[in-house]
């Protein structure tokens, strides 16, 4: 066996030792039968010096017996002549009693010349008497060492804690690189960088925003007495460019050296640095080039002229509501969803963004006409369309989630959502039947129709539902008051119409136990499915009355 069994078994064996004295001090009705669980004790913790918990019960077993082999000596015993020789003494001599007797005669004394009689052995010598000043002052003794030692570790968890009734206001200084940051405390403008403020005791978040750069969040746990000092580094603002084109395939070129690959007609470049920069993209007999001016905090600007070959060019900076479009060739009528906007120019045309999201821009009129589906928010972005002039179209499966799997006509496509939306370009115009699917999750509406005509883009958009991960309980009709456990582990109890509901239980089977006193427990296996709602009502709830126990 293992040594640390073998010994966790002998200490528990020890422990049930120490609660069966116990059991025979309340018992005991003779000092007698104190004397050798006293020794007893003294060997216990003698033998387990270092083990709290021992020493403890058996210190406390000693004082019980102390205590009642006082009582026992302070009350004379009902029938002392019936007594057994005790080693412990008792305050009272007792006599032995006559012996009187109907059978034998009393014998006369014998006369003066007759032999002495003899007399009966002398009785031996009493045992020595229990030294019980000794055994309360070792039991003393033992009790304020435990103590001192409890005390001394509380003092040593008190130092580490911290003050628990301490509830003063808290100094937190903030700086911010650069400096100007807006500082906001739990969602409320505080202060501008560099600052200092007072905060109650507690956890706060601290949010840093400057314009241009990346907002910045830290949690912080403010203890009374205790100053907090926050450096906040702040970040540029990650600028981008998303290519959209109608070549399946090509390179884009950054400065002269290759960035990035057209796969399936899409690329995207980012944390392109401040400055000037020249892209160029390039696939087939198909390819554009522009130069772009990128300066933190504000949406890219072209500078100079769109240089293309077999290819309309579309590209549309924006950065929050600021926003501009630019084309490769001029002038061309932009509506944004259904309404004329203005004519493009060399210098661009300016746009106001309704609001954030995706948003419809139609270029041109008639055979001419393209639409694109461009995405507006708050980081600065450079959208780059490139047109050609082949008989598709593209489609825009949105679904504000990513890795969902896209179907069209049933056939799964290669690439999952990614930013929540997937484009497909260079389908042939027709009409194309359209599903999604992500485990988890629930698609509204389960498929959609959607016509792809050339040169456009169409956008269909899917909402998921997360679908529910847990299962619940529902008790009806049980005694107000019984105790409801899962799996042993206690959940609540019956209001007092009669009903329990809990949540969050995980799917799969499960034992559910309802308890009531002095009735006995009753058990339900069930299997639990994700979603869904386990019922427990009526006659199954039934208990049975425990069986009385009479004691005498």
């Amino acid at each position: 066996m293992d040594p640390e069994k073998r010994a966790g078994d002998a200490r528990a064996g020890v422990l049930d030792e120490l609660q069966r004295i116990n059991d025979q001090i309340d018992r005991a009705v003779e000092l007698a039968g104190l004397k050798p669980l006293f020794y007893r004790l003294e060997t216990i913790a003698q033998e387990y010096q270092g083990d709290a918990e021992i020493e403890a019960m058996a210190v406390l077993a000693r004082q019980r017996l102390i205590a009642k082999g006082s009582r026992m000596r302070d009350q004379p015993l009902a029938d002392p002549g019936a007594a057994e020789p005790s080693a412990i003494p008792t305050p009272f001599p007792t006599a032995a009693p006559p012996i009187v007797s109907d059978v034998i005669p009393p014998v006369a004394p014998p006369a003066q010349d007759d032999k002495p009689v003899r007399q009966p052995p002398s009785p031996p010598p009493p045992a020595a008497p229990f030294v019980w000043k000794r055994a309360l002052i070792t039991g003393s003794a033992i009790g304020v060492v435990l103590f001192l030692i409890g005390l001394f570790a509380l003092s040593r968890l008190r130092d580490r804690a911290p003050e628990q009734g301490a509830t003063g206001p808290v100094r937190v200084s903030v700086t911010s690189v650069p400096e100007g940051a807006a500082i906001r405390v739990d969602g409320e403008l505080r202060c501008v960088a560099d600052c200092s403020f007072d905060l109650l005791p507690g956890t706060h978040e601290i949010e840093a925003r400057l314009e241009g750069y990346e907002t910045l969040k830290r949690i912080i746990d403010a203890r009374a007495g205790e100053p907090v000092s926050l450096s906040l580094p702040l970040s540029l603002e990650a600028q981008s460019v998303r290519i959209a084109a109608d070549m399946l395939s090509g390179e884009v070129l950054l400065d002269g050296n290759p960035a990035a690959r057209l796969q399936e007609g899409q690329a995207l470049l980012e944390n392109v640095q401040p400055g000037s920069h020249t892209i160029r993209i390039a696939g087939g007999s198909a390819s554009a080039e522009f130069t772009l001016d990128v300066n933190p905090g504000q949406a890219p600007l072209l500078s100079g002229p769109i240089r293309t070959r077999n290819v309309l060019a579309v590209l549309v900076s924006n950065k929050g509501n600021q926003a501009r479009l630019y084309t490769s060739s001029n002038p061309w009528k932009v509506y944004m969803g259904g309404q004329q906007v203005g004519e493009t120019a060399p210098a661009g045309i300016g746009l106001t963004p309704p609001s954030p999201g995706d948003h419809e821009l139609t270029i041109g009129e008639g055979s001419q006409q393209r639409k694109l589906i461009v995405n507006f928010g708050s980081a600065p972005v450079l959208a780059v369309f490139l047109k050609t002039d082949v008989n598709a179209g593209t489609l825009v499966v949105a679904t504000g989630e990513d890795d969902v799997q896209v179907f069209l006509n049933g056939k799964l496509q290669r690439r999952a959502t990614a930013r929540g939306q997937l484009r497909i370009p260079g389908l042939p115009v027709r009409e194309y039947a359209v599903r999604v699917e992500k485990e988890g999750y629930q698609a509204s509406p389960a498929e959609q129709r959607a016509i792809v005509r050339k040169g456009e883009e169409t956008r269909l958009e899917f909402r998921l539902q997360p679908l529910p991960r847990v299962a619940s309980l529902r008790i009806s009709g049980a005694a107000p008051g019984t105790q409801v456990f899962l799996e042993r582990e206690h959940i609540g109890s019956v209001q007092s119409d009669g009903t329990f509901a809990h949540e969050g239980i995980a799917p799969g089977k499960h034992t559910v136990e309802i308890r009531r006193q002095s009735y006995i427990p009753r058990q339900f296996l069930r299997e639990f499915h994700a979603g869904e709602i386990v019922e427990l009502r009526g006659s199954e709830l039934t208990m049975a009355k425990q069986p009385a126990t009479l004691r005498l």
